[in-house]
């Protein structure tokens, strides 16, 4: 239970708080530029920004852009040994063709 000299210091407080609030008159219009700016700004927030913001936003993280240059090095790893099995395959061929028939193909 408060006493009678917390109750007095409130009173004081709060007398001292209302004499030092200030007194300023807001200059004319005050209240519509609040508005407005409030306005422009709800604006700005519900455009979406472009496409290709999104895009690089999306990348930016460092899980997607690990995950990103994962799956390009598996697909130039996968595309490396499918050209490297055809060279084979067509060395072999031609090294077959040269054993069965050694002279040029050519006339």
């Amino acid at each position: 239970m408060k006493s009678k000299h917390e109750r007095d210091d409130a009173a004081d407080l709060s007398e001292l708080l209302r004499s030092a609030r200030p007194e300023a008159r807001l200059p004319d219009g005050f209240g519509a530029s609040v508005w407005r700016r409030i306005e422009q700004s709800e604006e700005t927030t519900e455009s979406s920004p472009p496409w290709w913001v999104r895009l690089a936003w999306m990348w930016v993280e460092p899980r997607r852009a690990f995950a990103t240059l994962a799956l390009v090095s598996l697909l130039g790893a996968a595309t490396g040994l499918v050209q490297g099995w055809q060279w084979s395959e067509r060395l072999a061929r031609d090294r077959y063709v040269t054993v069965v028939s050694p002279l040029p193909p050519w006339p």
